[in-house]
């Protein structure tokens, strides 16, 4: 059974997490390194986003969309 809900996993890679929030790979590695998304550098371009990280950064991102929308 694929993982659906943010709840039923605890970490998330770069690519995982643009999946979430609809951005690229790139623009997640932009946000951890400017310390705007936290996460756990595990090598030169692997990184590790918490469930906890990724879901507070995303209730941020979703209500500054709807606010700018």
């Amino acid at each position: 059974m694929a993982t659906t809900t943010l709840e039923k996993k605890k970490w998330y890679s770069v690519n995982e997490a643009a999946g979430r929030l609809g951005l690229t790979g790139g623009r997640i590695r932009q946000l951890l390194i400017a310390n705007e998304l936290r996460g756990e550098k595990l090598n030169e371009r692997a990184w590790a986003i918490s469930h906890t990280e990724l879901a507070k950064f995303e209730r941020h991102y979703r209500r500054h969309q709807v606010a700018t929308a």
